[in-house]
């Protein structure tokens, strides 16, 4: 299937459908969508098996990759995108609010979330989605908002870990899933980790990839003071803190050029805003100070810590373990160890959900 976007066009949005083609069009673009052969579309998942060009000049065609991510400089391209595809019948978009959350369902079976890290989308669990399938579970991996293909609030204030908790919360209620497994890296340890204490009915156990509430590298908070000073200069903040401390030696030179080109497309206001928003969290939910350990504490349920930074175990030893329940373990790449050392990730993850019977009877 082939996606047009025409800038150069100029009407009420509307859908229109026929055997050969649909098409949206709205007040300053234009989708149109003809079938081809030997292209199947799953059900609900549009995004996924098509291909999709973004034109704002009509001279030339950008591809996008699968799943909606926006290979373009054109910034007014990337925020219409959203917008644009929401209005599609059947194409996983989840309102909340003022925001349009994208998201991907698959599977049948106990319900499985994935929640990703900051300047991140949901394609960071590539080596995890198909795994988490073949254990017959229901996958739902999510773009959070200002992420991915999920829109963009213009303001720094609408990405507080707790706003971003609770646009989870509403898609788990939205899609009636009962509680589920909710599976998140870096900044969204945090995220989930609010929606265990906040909302304990939604959820089931938690993965903990990389967590870092325990306390993360001082660059961090030097990099929230300086994004709050020059809030302009985001992007190239963001570069230099992810060159500095989210790889190792052995990060594959594709994955530093992917996740740098991302975080130099990302809006402004999201990268302050979500940076911000963690270190506003600082004594209260992150660190090391009593209130935040027993924040901590509240969550409930099995949980597993996949531990990438030195001091993280002792932080969950010292936030305590149900023996029998809780497991910590650890791995050696940094950041990014689930999609580096991805093997390795996905048994330690498979070993735990089947110990603590969170996998489907066979």
């Amino acid at each position: 299937m082939r996606r047009h976007f025409d800038t150069s066009k100029d009407s009420e949005v509307k859908w229109h459908r026929s055997d050969k083609y649909a098409s949206i069009t709205g007040t300053e673009k234009v989708i149109k969508t003809e079938k081809e052969e030997n292209i199947s579309e799953g059900p609900g998942h549009p995004c996924s098996t098509s291909t999709v060009y973004a034109d704002s000049s009509h001279n030339s065609s950008i591809p996008l990759s699968p799943l909606c991510t926006v290979i373009t400089h054109d910034r007014d391209v990337i925020k219409f995108i959203p917008d644009l595809l929401a209005q599609v019948p059947n194409m996983p978009f989840f309102q909340h609010d003022d925001v349009k959350i994208f998201y991907t369902s698959d599977g049948n079976g106990p319900p499985v979330v994935l929640l990703h890290g900051w300047a991140c989308d949901s394609h960071d669990w590539s080596f995890q989605i198909p795994f988490l399938l073949s254990l017959n579970l229901r996958v739902i991996a999510v773009d959070h908002r200002g992420h991915g293909c999920s829109s963009t609030p213009s303001t720094s204030d609408k990405y507080r870990p707790q706003t971003l908790a609770e646009d989870i919360v509403a898609l788990i209620q939205h899609l009636e899933t009962g509680p589920v497994i909710l599976i998140a890296h870096s900044m969204s340890t945090i995220i989930a980790s609010i929606i265990a204490v906040e909302y304990p009915d939604v959820v089931n156990a938690l993965v903990l990839v990389h967590p870092i509430y325990g306390g993360a590298p001082p660059a961090l908070r030097v990099l929230g003071e300086d994004m709050q000073k020059e809030p302009e200069r985001s992007a190239e903040l963001g570069e230099e803190f992810f060159k500095k401390v989210m790889y190792t030696n052995q990060t594959p030179e594709w994955l530093k050029t992917w996740s740098l080109r991302r975080v130099l497309g990302g809006d402004p206001a999201m990268l302050s805003g979500c940076i911000i928003g963690l270190t506003s969290t600082y004594g209260s939910i992150m660190g090391q100070s009593e209130e935040s350990k027993e924040y901590m504490r509240r969550r409930k349920g099995p949980r597993l810590a996949v531990c990438t930074l030195p001091a993280a175990p002792g932080w969950e030893l010292d936030i305590g373990l149900g023996e029998g329940i809780d497991q910590v373990s650890t791995l050696t790449e940094g950041t990014f160890s689930h999609m580096v050392q991805s093997e390795e990730f996905n048994k330690i993850l498979g070993d735990w959900l089947r110990a603590r019977n969170l996998l489907p009877q066979s």
